[in-house]
């Protein structure tokens, strides 16, 4: 999924952020899951984290929003 065109009423639109490739799962989906793919999902996030967090040794803003959609 694309994610939305930057939004001009918010500061830091088209900045990249944890929340902008993080893939999120229910509590219902999550117990769906056998071992090997919450393994596989948290390797994953782990690997976006790390980019994202890089992004902003390179002067780019990068911000994790947290489960209240507020920047930390």
């Amino acid at each position: 999924v694309a994610p939305p065109p930057p939004d001009p009423s918010r500061p830091w639109s088209g900045l990249v952020t944890f929340e902008d490739v993080v893939v999120k799962f229910s509590k219902e989906e999550w117990e769906l899951l056998d071992l090997s793919h919450r393994s596989l999902y948290w390797e994953v996030m782990l690997a976006n984290h790390n980019t994202v967090s890089s992004l902003r040794k390179n002067r780019f803003d990068c911000k994790f929003r947290g489960e209240d959609g507020e920047r930390a």
